[in-house]
């Protein structure tokens, strides 16, 4: 079946999709990209198959045998949704350590290293071993970092870990200044992600790195439920988005995994971790 049959297919199944919500709920990578998803719904409009009508910053797509009237009342369910999520707090500081964190699963991530043997050097930096990156043309300010720098199996495994937890792909030239800034540091790139694009894997694979994709969106708790079930998957029944949205206290066991798996791959000891 071809994705903008797939598409179609959602679209008339949801009633009303806004762009970000079809591209995750269909996301395949390699064989289905969220580019796909988004010419696929391109080119059903110019076909007459889907109508689309912009509100509030997004543009909403449904059958065209539908009016827009038909349909509000559940767009104005989501747009509601998607204001909430994207005003939600990412940022987190551990207790009782203190230690703030941009994004709360750079909490679980830096267990994740240390549960797979790793020693963890260093958060939010752009310097190692003597070294420090500044990339060339740079704006003023902050320069770019890395969410951490560890190591693994007595020192002889170094690397350089990005985290992004986004239901979009990374940046292209974030991935690309990783795998620079890793180079420059005698690191090795590890991008652990929600989601990447296949040619993001390849990118960050073909310079000797490795990714860990966790597949959902992991928010901090205090989410009221009722929000939670109507955004998530997990509220089945209830959910109004359908969202891969998941919420931890505790590092989940999949991430856990995933890393222990990512340190064997990069050369870490299989026996320590």
């Amino acid at each position: 079946m071809a994705v903008s049959d797939d598409v179609l297919a959602l679209v008339r199944r949801r009633g009303v999709v806004y762009q970000r919500e079809a591209q995750v709920l269909l996301e395949k990578p390699p064989d289905v990209e969220h580019w796909d998803v988004t010419n696929a719904l391109g080119k059903l409009e110019i076909e007459g198959l889907v109508s689309s009508k912009s509100v509030e910053r997004q543009r909403w797509y449904f059958d065209s045998n539908k009016k827009w009237e038909m349909v509000e009342d559940l767009a104005r369910q989501k747009i509601e949704l998607v204001k909430y999520y994207s005003r939600y707090e990412y940022g987190f500081v551990s207790q009782p350590q203190g230690v703030r964190y941009d994004d709360y699963t750079e909490y679980f991530v830096e267990d994740a290293l240390k549960t797979a043997g790793c020693v963890v050097f260093a958060k939010s930096t752009n310097y190692f071993n003597g070294l420090s990156y500044f990339p060339q043309g740079a704006a003023p300010g902050r320069p770019p970092d890395l969410d951490f720098t560890a190591g693994a199996s007595g020192c002889k495994l170094f690397l350089g870990v990005s985290v992004k937890n986004q239901l979009d792909y990374p940046k292209q030239e974030d991935v690309e200044q990783m795998i620079e800034m890793c180079s420059e540091l005698g690191l090795k790139p590890l991008m652990v992600a929600r989601m990447l694009s296949g040619v993001q894997v390849k990118r960050v694979h073909g310079a000797g790195g490795y990714t860990v994709i966790y597949k959902r969106w992991l928010l901090k708790p205090d989410m009221p439920r009722e929000v939670f079930d109507k955004i998530s998957d997990a509220g089945k029944g209830k959910s109004v988005l359908g969202l891969p949205l998941s919420i931890y206290r505790r590092t989940p066991d999949f991430l856990l995994l995933a890393m222990r798996r990512a340190v064997v791959a990069l050369g870490g000891d299989s026996g320590s971790v």
